[in-house]
């Protein structure tokens, strides 16, 4: 009786050719899911991130012309947010250079140049679109003409904004 239990035990040591292929397919079925799930949080990162340092610009342009008391330019291009002044020879205050930060980011504006006015508060209003190159993500900021700064999403970024565009 005690050497059929050997003979069992000694039978049973290692895993089959099927165990061991059927556990490689489990293992690379959960590593493609978190390698996709991790690449579109990344995307919905860089979107947000993109959107809130946009939105930074633009308080630092109100609060820079209200320090400086003069007329303030914010110029939005598809590769950066420039804050200058408006003078003859335009100085540049302050920038957000896109291409280096948000690589994998798009972003266009309903206009190129936004306007401070110093005096009144006010600015010109508009609208900058931040989009996701890699997955389909985007947010919008929305800028009113008294100089407030709305975020909205349609893209699946409502959890961080709260809102859907209109």
């Amino acid at each position: 009786m005690a050497h059929l239990k050997h003979t069992t035990w000694h039978r049973q040591r290692g895993l089959t050719l099927v165990e061991l292929m059927v556990t490689i397919a489990v293992i690379a079925i959960l590593a493609t899911t978190a390698v996709s799930t991790m690449s579109n949080m990344r995307a919905k990162q860089q979107v947000v991130e993109a959107a809130s340092a946009i939105a930074a610009k633009v308080q630092r342009a109100k609060s820079l012309a209200r320090a400086k008391s003069e007329d303030i330019q914010l110029i939005v291009s598809t590769s950066a947010v420039t804050i200058q002044d408006k003078a003859t020879t335009p100085n540049v205050l302050d920038t957000l250079d896109f291409s280096n930060q948000y690589p994998d980011v798009t972003v266009s504006a309903s206009r190129g140049t936004f306007g401070l006015s110093y005096l009144r508060g006010t600015m010109s209003s508009g609208n900058v679109t931040v989009v996701s190159n890699t997955a389909d993500y985007a947010a919008r900021i929305v800028i009113t003409g008294q100089g407030r700064i709305r975020f909205c999403s349609d893209d699946g970024l409502e959890n961080y904004y709260g809102k859907v565009c209109t």
